[in-house]
């Protein structure tokens, strides 16, 4: 992070601007929020993500949604599970139904714009959105539709 303020400081000092990119729907399979998740079923960051149970046969389950993927790390998939992805297989995406993820991705945007960030960019192409592209599976809520483009 020294290295980022120093950065700041040098842009600035030359009349300069940096411009940060958020990406609020998704983190990298290697970030300890998703290892922590994908430990098992029971840990506590598991509903941070999107997870359905595989088949039987431990190939991925049949919901219509091309965007699942195993665990990485682990090739007998110890929980049984696969994780929605959007994009690619390494960017899990965050479960935005949970409110305890959407605290920390409010937490995120205040940590940069406590850095001197003004704004952030408004990327609707990663705008978070499961809702419409993961099908509902039996014994589970209807996810909540996206608000019409106005």
């Amino acid at each position: 992070m020294e290295d980022f303020d120093a950065l700041i400081e040098a842009a600035h000092g030359r009349g300069l601007r940096l411009i940060l990119d958020l990406v609020p729907n998704h983190t990298s399979d290697q970030h300890p929020w998703f290892i922590e998740a994908r430990s098992s079923r029971d840990n506590p960051k598991r509903d941070w993500y999107i997870w359905r149970d595989g088949r039987p046969d431990g190939e991925p389950p049949t919901t219509g949604c091309r965007n699942l993927a195993a665990a990485p790390g682990s090739t007998t998939r110890p929980t049984g599970q696969y994780y929605y992805h959007a994009f690619l297989a390494q960017q899990p995406d965050l479960n935005w139904r949970n409110p305890e993820v959407r605290q920390a991705i409010y937490d995120v945007m205040r940590f940069w714009l406590g850095k001197g960030r003004r704004r952030f960019s408004r990327r609707r192409d990663l705008a978070p959105d499961q809702g419409r592209r993961l099908p509902r599976q039996p014994a589970e809520p209807a996810l909540p539709r996206r608000p019409a483009a106005a």
